[in-house]
């Protein structure tokens, strides 16, 4: 049975999230719901840990009965488990996480960030960029309804024979369409090598079974074009790869998945990277390492 976290709260987006996940999974799964209340439960004086636990406690039936009322069901699932937590929230979800075999995380993104978001940092950023499982952004208008085409934005490690069959294996359940995309920053001859060199990395080991093309194309704003090759190309998730290289790069990828967290109003699933252990992100496949 899969293992699926939920970070939720009092949000419209949080619970299309969880609606999300449970058209996406099926009842064959096991879902977490975690929810971190901010604040410090660690004091020695027992009456304020005392009215801490009872405050966390009434928060959780609290919510327990906004997910379920926002769901429109009776009663909450009985494949749901409520995890509460006070301390700060990226790091008590991280911690947890790290601390537990999940296989898949679904986590809602808002529709508005204001200034101080923007300059900070999301909570959404916050949680992909120190997590190694694949992790499902769902915007708060998005609707499960399959993936019919699936844009990648691809980076040079396409040529990564391990990235490539987890992609593959990720879309034994959907036999999408996918649209292998890399947005070249400058005017270098790699420039049109480019797709000689995913394509080999495509076929390296096999056929990978699916429909697809490969395009590359020159911008200066790598976020953007992504966003607006999606659009154009009306996909129904895109799927965003780690930038394994150097630390200037590393620095840039960064940039880019805070503006496609922001910004983007389709799902994004940010893949592991090809390594051995990396989870495979198929919610009808049980857990496997590759």
């Amino acid at each position: 049975m899969k293992k699926i976290i939920i970070p939720v709260d009092f949000s419209k987006a949080s619970i299309n999230a969880v609606e999300y996940a449970i058209q996406m999974f099926g009842s064959n799964a096991d879902i977490s719901l975690i929810h971190v209340v901010p604040g410090e439960l660690g004091s020695d004086e027992a009456f304020n840990r005392l009215v801490a636990e009872n405050r966390t406690r009434e928060i959780r039936y609290q919510l327990m009965d906004f997910i379920r009322d926002g769901l429109g069901r009776p009663f909450f699932p009985g494949n749901f488990k409520l995890i509460m937590k006070v301390g700060r929230i990226i790091s008590s979800i991280v911690d947890h996480v790290k601390e537990n075999e999940y296989d898949v995380m679904v986590l809602a993104t808002r529709d508005k960030y204001n200034l101080v978001d923007k300059l900070l940092g999301t909570v959404s950023f916050g949680i992909v960029k120190q997590l190694d499982i694949p992790i499902y952004l769902i915007p708060i208008h998005s609707k499960f309804e399959g993936f019919k085409k699936v844009m990648v934005a691809s980076d040079r490690n396409m040529k990564n024979t391990k990235t490539i069959l987890n992609i593959s294996k990720w879309n034994k359940s959907y036999n999408s369409f996918i649209k292998f995309l890399h947005i070249h920053t400058d005017d270098s001859p790699e420039y049109n090598e480019e797709r000689a060199k995913i394509l080999r990395g495509i076929f390296r080991e096999t056929d990978p079974g699916f429909g697809f093309e490969v395009a590359t194309i020159n911008s200066n704003d790598v976020s953007e074009s992504l966003l607006g090759e999606a659009y154009n190309y009306h996909a129904d998730l895109m799927i965003v790869l780690p930038e394994n290289q150097t630390f200037l790069q590393t620095l840039l990828y960064k940039s880019i998945t805070k503006k496609l967290i922001q910004h983007s109003s389709i799902p994004l699933l940010f893949f592991p990277y090809g390594k051995e252990n990396s989870k495979s992100a198929d919610p009808k496949k049980e857990k496997q390492n590759y």
